[in-house]
């Protein structure tokens, strides 16, 4: 047992892949800056057990590290940082593998081989949603993606992914969910409730992301303990999750002042440099959290844009004003106040500099006088919107500037079919040539130019190539195999699966995938995908295949509609609970149910018992922090 003391311990919650984040860097940085003590715990060096919280404010770190050593850490502040991990609302046939979260998802398709057709449905439409329905389409995984909106009456997510998510062929559904029935390992039934009817979907697989209520960013519970969780976003790259990572990075710079102004005695020049950066982190907040107040749509007339739309369009600051022959000038049409600068970071001449009011208004964007064409904005932006265009007007057909992320590479010469805003075909055209060759596999962006018939240049903003398929000459070509196969046993039948895989994946390619399996949380956290491999229990997202070993499944969750299926505590009768008992908060709840109190430790429904406490009447705006000790199932071995 080794002890310590420090000042703020920021630690990683269950789930944690990417440790530590951009978020915790900025808010360890800030702490350390100001005088304070900092330590962060976690990764797969230093496994957080959980939080002994003590009397007053603060509280005990347990970490074990690599050589199972206990590590105890008292810490006048602690921050808890949590993945985000969205379900729905229970509905039948929610917890079953039919249904998974994204960081499931985004597993499956890097490490598995599972076919992804007929289409793939998406609950929610925030940007995590939009972002990772765009990438399957340009990936070609799925030849169709549905995002299913069950909460609010509007698209979350931001106008440009939302536009590209539609310029690749995605679509909107709005609805209830109703029920989720297997057909086949590979094929699940997804039955929607809107003002027409029950709608019926025939789904490969239903991608929970969300978002399925507000995101509170971080609180503190109970009040003036110091004891905070703070949600995550767990990628390391501004691109592939700007508006997280936007807000793990001013939401850092609100707790590092809470935090130095209770634990820092006098910091100098930290204090005022923060004071300046939480003006302007809370400006940034400010713009993030009341976008949907300024939510803006392109407006339609058939396919064209409307004369309304058309004034916007032009009169926007990040349009060009000015076109000449022969000069290209980018068109970055972000009219939507969303605060993301990927473009103008990528600008090596500054000629894109953007201010916005906190009303939403642009005051400033390109300066076309600087602007000399290169196509790093369009290479930067993650959303695919900036376009270029060049000035010469006078003939009947005029040429854009494209980019193209699909893996599938185009040709000088191909044909292609350009689509408007909201993925409609226009017209069929041809590249014209290269304007920077890229290799999307490296996150090199390739840039086409495209001939456009002169009075659609700025409907175009999207295309899709329309070379013909090439002829199947074998099997072989319809399947990419992963890897070598190898022999084992499971539940007695003779399989054969992927050398060096994780169990939970080899399942979920077979078919024969559990609801425990649905998190592959590749730690055990969860404590629900336990399984006897050759008479020792273990974890089948941290057990990989082997030649000849045989598997048994030793614990078996079957699909349900139940609020908590660890405890099986059903929808009606925790309802049925906040009835009689009338508590006034939800923390009140916590002695008198059982819900979240299972093998996951509440990682599947503990949000989802919030919106229900919430939805019968019970105050959730000061909701407690789960320091439940310890937070995943843990045997000390001595």
């Amino acid at each position: 047992m080794r002890e310590g003391q420090i000042d703020v311990a920021i630690v990683a919650g269950p789930r944690i892949k990417a440790w530590p984040t951009l978020g915790v860097r900025m808010l360890s940085r800030w702490c350390a800056d100001a005088g304070l003590k900092v330590g962060w715990y976690g990764g797969p060096d230093l496994k957080v057990r959980g939080v002994l919280p003590l009397e007053g404010s603060g509280g005990i770190v347990i970490v074990q590290d690599l050589q199972n050593r206990i590590h105890r850490m008292q810490a006048k502040a602690i921050v808890k940082v949590t993945a985000p991990l969205n379900f729905p609302n229970p509905f039948p046939g929610w917890y079953s593998p039919g249904l998974v979260p994204e960081s499931t998802a985004r597993k499956l398709l890097e490490e598995a081989s599972l076919s992804w057709q007929p289409v793939v449905v998406i609950l929610g439409t925030g940007n995590r949603a939009l972002r990772l329905g765009s990438e399957m389409l340009q990936r070609r995984i799925a030849s169709r993606v549905v995002c299913l909106e069950s909460v609010f009456d509007h698209v979350q997510g931001w106008e440009v992914e939302k536009r590209r998510f539609e310029v690749l062929g995605g679509r909107f559904v709005y609805g209830q969910l109703s029920s989720l029935t297997a057909k086949s390992p590979f094929l699940w039934e997804l039955k929607i409730q809107d003002q027409n009817g029950i709608r019926v979907i025939d789904t490969a697989r239903v991608i929970s992301v969300g978002p399925f209520e507000s995101d509170p960013g971080y609180k503190e519970y109970p009040g003036g303990s110091y004891l905070f969780e703070w949600r995550n976003s767990d990628q390391l790259a501004f691109v592939n999750d700007v508006e997280s990572i936007m807000l793990d990075e001013a939401r850092a710079v609100v707790l590092a002042s809470r935090l130095l102004k209770g634990l820092a005695d006098s910091a100098g020049d930290v204090k005022l440099q923060l004071e300046r950066a939480l003006w302007i982190a809370k400006q940034k907040l400010r713009e993030l959290e009341t976008l949907g107040e300024h939510r803006f749509a392109w407006k339609h007339e058939g396919k064209w844009l409307s004369p309304e739309s058309k004034q916007v369009l032009t009169g926007f600051p990040g349009t060009p004003k000015n076109l000449q022959p022969g000069k290209w000038l980018a068109s970055i049409e972000c009219v939507e106040a969303i605060g993301c600068r990927a473009c103008e970071r990528s600008c090596p001449t500054n000629a894109i500099q953007i201010e916005r009011d906190v009303y939403g208004g642009t005051k400033s964007f390109l300066i076309e006088n600087d602007c000399t064409g290169c196509g790093q904005c369009l290479i930067a932006c993650p959303s695919q919107v900036p376009v270029m265009m060049d000035g010469d007007h006078t003939r009947s057909f005029s040429h854009l500037i494209l980019p193209y992320r699909e893996r599938v590479p185009l040709k000088k010469g191909d044909k292609v079919t350009l689509l408007n805003r909201k993925g409609e075909v226009l017209v069929q055209s041809k590249i014209v040539d290269f304007f920077i060759e890229g290799d999307v596999m490296k996150s090199e962006v390739p840039l086409y130019k495209v001939e456009v018939p002169t009075h659609l240049v700025w409907e175009v903003r999207g295309m899709v190539g329309i070379a013909p398929k090439p002829e199947v000459e074998s099997p072989d070509d319809l399947y990419q195999e992963r890897g070598l196969r190898t022999e084992v046993q499971i539940q007695g039948d003779i399989r054969r699966v992927r050398e060096n895989q994780t169990i939970s994946m080899s399942l979920f390619e077979l078919g024969v995938a559990r609801p425990n399996d649905i998190l592959v949380c590749e730690d055990g956290s969860c404590g629900l995908c336990q399984i006897d491999v050759d008479g020792m229990k273990k974890f089948a997202c941290e057990s990989t295949i082997h030649q000849g070993m045989a598997i048994r499944f030793t614990r078996d969750h079957h699909p349900s509609s139940e609020l908590c299926p660890c405890s099986e505590v059903t929808v009606e009768s925790f309802k049925g609970m906040c009835a009689a008992a009338k508590p006034e908060t939800v923390e009140a709840l916590s002695p008198l149910s059982e819900a979240g109190r299972g093998r996951c430790h509440g990682i599947i429904c503990r949000e989802a018992c919030i919106r229900t406490a919430k939805e019968c009447g019970i105050r959730t705006e000061n909701r407690e922090v789960d320091w439940s000790f310890p937070w995943s199932d843990w045997v000390l071995k001595g």
